[in-house]
């Protein structure tokens, strides 16, 4: 065989090696190569599907404990993929429908290895697209100029367990050698995804008079929302998300939010009128409290409370003014959640029950708290 003829053999056999060695190697999204824990260098893709929402309650008193549907609005998501710290994928801008349904054709191609979690951050106002690592995602500021509820951020993570079959859409799953897709080799990975935010509410307003004083209109004339943070780290890890439980390094962003409930009358003619809808506001987690050396009669229980996170009501009886502002799940207010003042994925729910003797008036503050709906993500791998 001439020379000529061998040498154009061999260039062949090398590139066809080439391609097959490329085959058998997937490489992240920053250049590493995944690593197989099964023989063979299996192939494994997924892709993400739709889940249920699920509401977990613990609330005390008698707070309302409806589901708040506006909130659990999803649109968009980003889909991050680790290995230990490092992260292997990010898909940005994955569309949401119906809140909870991924595009049956997303996928991120990995191998079947030991040691994958998967992030989801809902509604994200940033990209991950150049954070290669679990503490860079975590510390990535998410920010707003004003919260609305069918944009709220939603976190949320969950372990990779391929062995896990016990879900009904990963029965027959199995890896494969081939990079297509298959309804075999997708396996389905459920992730629940938790409020980054806090919602706050004026609930309740409710007057009574001492039977022996002379009664008079009752007006509120302007409620806000007092050192509401427009910042948040994303905050969590890979492990399992307990609600509440972000470990959120806090930004410190803070704005008063512009008045609501302009003039409206809660008491008249003696008669007491509840309000109609709660007044709604949301913050990120702000217990940026600071104690305090000097005995100082502003501030209660040797707390700096300045850029705590609280409710301002301005109202009326009869011609009186009157301006009162409450801090939110002060130490000792009435919940179950075991956190102080505003924290990630709950619900703050205040009743004003105020009463005048003697035209002096006297407003207790009662806070409901309770876990915020918890909305869930099915990830299929």
């Amino acid at each position: 065989m001439k020379l000529k003829n061998i040498l154009s053999i061999l260039c062949v056999f090398f590139i066809a090696t080439a391609c097959s060695m490329e085959d058998d190697i997937i490489q992240n999204d920053f250049g590493k190569n995944n690593e197989a824990f099964s023989d063979g260098n299996v192939h494994l893709s997924f892709t993400l599907q739709g889940g249920t929402a699920t509401t977990k309650s613990s609330a005390t008193g008698n707070p309302a404990t409806e589901e708040i549907a506006a909130t659990e609005a999803i649109s968009t998501c980003s889909v991050i993929l680790f290995k230990g710290d490092d992260v292997l994928a990010v898909r940005d801008g994955v569309a949401v429908t119906n809140n909870t349904t991924l595009p049956t054709d997303f996928s991120i191609l990995t191998k079947e290895q030991t040691g994958l979690h998967v992030m989801i951050v809902a509604n994200s106002t940033i990209s991950f697209a150049n954070y290669s690592d679990m503490d860079a995602v975590k510390a990535a500021v998410q920010t707003t100029t004003g919260f609305a509820d069918g944009t709220l951020v939603k976190v949320g993570t969950a372990a990779i367990n391929f062995s896990d079959k016990s879900a009904a859409a990963n029965v027959n799953y199995a890896a494969s050698t081939s990079t297509a897709k298959t309804e075999t080799n997708t396996y389905t990975q459920a992730v629940t995804v938790y409020q980054l935010a806090a919602r706050i509410e004026l609930a309740h307003f409710n007057v009574t008079y001492d039977t022996n004083s002379e009664s008079a209109d009752v007006i509120i004339k302007s409620v806000r929302l007092l050192n509401s943070n427009l910042s948040s780290k994303t905050g969590i890890g890979a492990e399992k998300v307990v609600a509440g439980n972000y470990n959120v390094e806090e930004t410190n962003n803070y704005q008063n939010t512009p008045s609501l409930l302009s003039n409206y009358t809660v008491y008249t003619n003696k008669v007491a009128t509840d309000l109609e809808n709660p007044v709604v506001f949301y913050s990120y987690k702000n217990t940026n409290q600071t104690a305090i050396t000097v005995s100082d009669e502003r501030y209660e229980e040797g707390i700096n409370e300045d850029n705590l996170t609280k409710v301002e009501i301005k109202f009326t009886v009869g011609t009186e003014e009157y301006t009162k502002a409450y801090v939110i799940n002060r130490p000792g207010d009435d919940n179950t959640t075991g956190t102080t003042y505003v924290n990630p994925n709950y619900i703050y729910r205040l009743t004003v029950k105020m009463k005048v003797t003697n035209r002096k008036v006297d407003c207790a503050v009662v806070c409901y708290t309770r876990d915020w709906q918890n909305n869930e993500i099915e990830v299929n791998l």
